[in-house]
Parts: C-alpha cells; sequence; structure tokens
C-alpha cells in the first residue's frame, strides 16, 4: 500500500512540474500574439493611410469613395470597391461598418446628381 502513495505522489509531482512548463509556454505564446496583432494594425494603417490619399478605380460615372443613392430606397452609401469581373459596387452604410450589398450601375446614382 505504501508503495501505492509514493507511485502516486512522484505522478502528481511530475504532473505539476508539466503544468508549470505549460503555463510558462502559454504566457510566451501571449506575448506572440501581442506582435503579431501590433504587426496587423500597423500594416492596415499603413493601407488605409495611402488608399484615403487617392481614388483607385473609376468605371463610368461613379468612383470608389463617392457617395451614392440606392434608387429603390432612397438609401446614402458609400462605394468601397468595384469588381470588374461582375459589374457590381460593393456599398456600405454607417461608416463603412454596414454592408448594404452589392448593385449594378443601373440600382445607384451618385449623390447630389
Amino acid at each position: 500500500m505504501e508503495g501505492l502513495f509514493i507511485f502516486a505522489g512522484v505522478v502528481m509531482i511530475i504532473f505539476g512540474f508539466l503544468q508549470i512548463i505549460l503555463f510558462f509556454k502559454l504566457w510566451g505564446m501571449t506575448n506572440n500574439i501581442k506582435e503579431i496583432k501590433n504587426l496587423y494594425f500597423e500594416s492596415t494603417t499603413k493601407n488605409a493611410k495611402s488608399d484615403s490619399s487617392k481614388k483607385i478605380d473609376t468605371i463610368g460615372e461613379i468612383e470608389e469613395g463617392e457617395l451614392v443613392i440606392n434608387i429603390k430606397t432612397g438609401k446614402q452609401m458609400r462605394v468601397i470597391e468595384h469588381n470588374p469581373l461582375t459589374g457590381k459596387y460593393t456599398c456600405y452604410t454607417n461608416g463603412g461598418t454596414v454592408y448594404e450589398g452589392d448593385f449594378d450601375e443601373s440600382e445607384i446614382k451618385l449623390f447630389g446628381s
């Protein structure tokens, strides 16, 4: 019976030691995630600055970044992207946070026209 207690004690000590190693490995991984997050936000900030300074795509009258109105609903939206393969404009509202859909040029018109 005493041998069983010694065996259980050794197993518990090894298990505890492995738990401590696992704790420090997870802690080190969280630092790596912070670095990855910082790199991601730096690159998106650089892309946003370079994208906001120029108009990228002009098809017909509508350019990326223009304000447009959905003819059916009268809702004001901003063109974020134009897909030349489908000929549709991706539009968002609420400062670019709410996706409204992809529209043909016949479904939208420039704001103020």
